[in-house]
């Protein structure tokens, strides 16, 4: 029984010890699932950003990666050289590099100085500049003023930090000017005396420095400008007979120029000298010449021939004997025309009344044998000095063979007989052959400076 009531109670004890171990399994089990709740609340919690709960504020605001702030430094400029040349009004590009963070929002700053050292205002002359997105800088200018410049270029970033300055020289030159011309009516025909107004056209590139004058009538100097289109009007005042009027126009941005037109006024019925010199247009060489408008008229001291040629200025053969001046020995002996019959030699001095050398050549008529021989040719003594003995030794030698005859004589005795100018050199010899037979001559001729020739001609004409 003993073993029994053992066995009862521990029957009867065994049911409640069973139920304490469920009761503590169920206590463990929720515990469990409270601990799996809280990992999977913390997870959330971290997936969803807010891993900073239970960090102090200023662990929460402060920065969360490790990078530094980039400091910002000045832009640097390079400019592709220091001194440029460029024609006035054409432009000048400038280029160089940039370097800076940000390029989009740098600023071109440049200061520009003459000679002098003045800044020139900006409103007086074209700029452009640009920094382009791969630091290629571009300042292009156009300066009209000739002359040396200073350059001072510089970047500017957002900031207001500037690069170091960078300096140059610019020259400018003068562009090439086209040499001013001036048209006008030639003539002007006026039924009756009248006011005259002269109109035309100036050509040059800068127009707004021409200017174009004349004499009026009264003497006095009258100037105008032409208008933007080149073209103008002058006043001369009341003409009341022919005359000739100059217009000289000067024009010059750079490098002056001048030019000039005559106009000549006729009017109908009123006169038959055109230039006012004082000689009839039938009798005036140059009847549009010289004359009234240049204040000269006619007169023996500068017209001698009376040709209505101005014979310092206009006149080329001041005696009208029709040899030139530049020819004429008598360059003033009037009255008479240069022909053989009064002018053997063609030097422009009348034979009988002023020429003492009829044929010229370099002996006085008095004593030459032949006064007109042949013409404007020089004695061998004249020339080359040769002296007198052996001319006449020449005159004289002569040898004598059975079947020819040699005869030595001087070449300009040759000369003057074939009616030739041949010039007389030292030491020139004609050696003549006269045959017995053929009654011909046979002559050579040599010099030192002319190549030898041979002439023939009939023995009976030396004389």
């Amino acid at each position: 029984m003993g073993s029994t009531g053992l066995g009862s109670t521990s029957l009867e004890v065994m049911p409640g010890e069973y139920a304490g171990v469920g009761a503590v399994s169920g206590v463990n089990a929720s515990r469990i699932n409270s601990n799996l709740l809280c990992i999977f609340l913390s997870l959330l919690m971290i997936l969803s950003g807010c891993a900073a709960i239970g960090f102090d504020d200023d662990e929460v605001k402060g920065p969360t990666t490790a990078e530094e702030q980039v400091e910002n430094l000045p832009p640097t400029l390079s400019i592709d050289g220091d001194n440029w040349t460029v024609v006035s009004q054409m432009i000048l590009t400038i280029t160089g590099v940039v370097l800076d963070e940000n390029l989009v929002t740098v600023e071109v700053e440049f200061l520009l100085t003459d000679s002098d050292g003045i800044v020139i205002d900006t409103l007086t002359y074209s700029q452009f500049a640009e920094v382009d997105a791969g630091g290629g800088l571009i300042l292009s200018l156009i300066l009209s003023q000739v002359g040396d410049y200073s350059v001072n270029i510089s970047i500017l970033d957002e900031t207001g930090k500037s690069s170091e300055s960078v300096s140059g020289v610019i020259i400018v030159s003068p562009p090439e000017e086209s040499a001013a011309d001036i048209f006008s009516t030639p003539i002007i025909e006026l039924e009756q005396p009248d006011d005259v107004t002269i109109s035309g056209v100036v050509i040059h590139d800068y127009l707004s420095t021409c200017r174009i004058t004349t004499l009026a009538q009264n003497g006095s100097e009258i100037e105008t400008i032409p208008t933007s289109l080149g073209t103008f009007d002058i006043y001369l005042g009341f003409v009341d007979n022919d005359t000739v009027v100059y217009l000289n126009v000067t024009c010059g941005q750079w490098e002056v120029s001048n030019n000039s037109i005559r106009v000549r006024i006729y009017i109908e019925d009123t006169g038959d000298d055109l230039d006012g010199d004082g000689v009839p247009n039938e009798q005036d060489s140059c009847p549009e010449g010289m004359g009234q408008a240049n204040g000269w008229i006619a007169d023996n001291a500068t017209d001698i021939d009376g040709d209505g040629c101005h014979d310092g200025f206009e006149d080329v053969d001041d005696d009208g004997d029709g040899i030139l001046d530049a020819y004429d020995n008598c360059p003033q002996s009037i009255g008479w025309v240069s022909i053989p019959e009064y002018d053997y030699d063609g030097d422009g001095c009348h034979d009988a009344l002023e020429d003492v050398d009829d044929d010229g050549d370099g002996i006085n008529d008095v004593d030459d044998s032949c006064p007109k021989g042949a013409v404007n040719w020089p004695r061998p003594t004249q020339m080359i000095g040769i002296p007198t003995v052996v001319e006449m030794s020449m005159k004289t030698m002569m040898m004598t063979r059975m079947d020819s005859t040699i005869v030595l004589i001087p070449a300009h005795r040759v000369a003057r007989q074939i009616g030739s100018r041949i010039t007389i050199m030292i030491g020139m010899v004609m050696a003549v052959m006269i045959s017995r037979r053929t009654r011909t001559m046979i002559m050579t001729a040599s010099t030192m400076s002319m190549p030898r020739a041979t002439f023939s001609m009939n023995a009976h004409s030396l004389p």
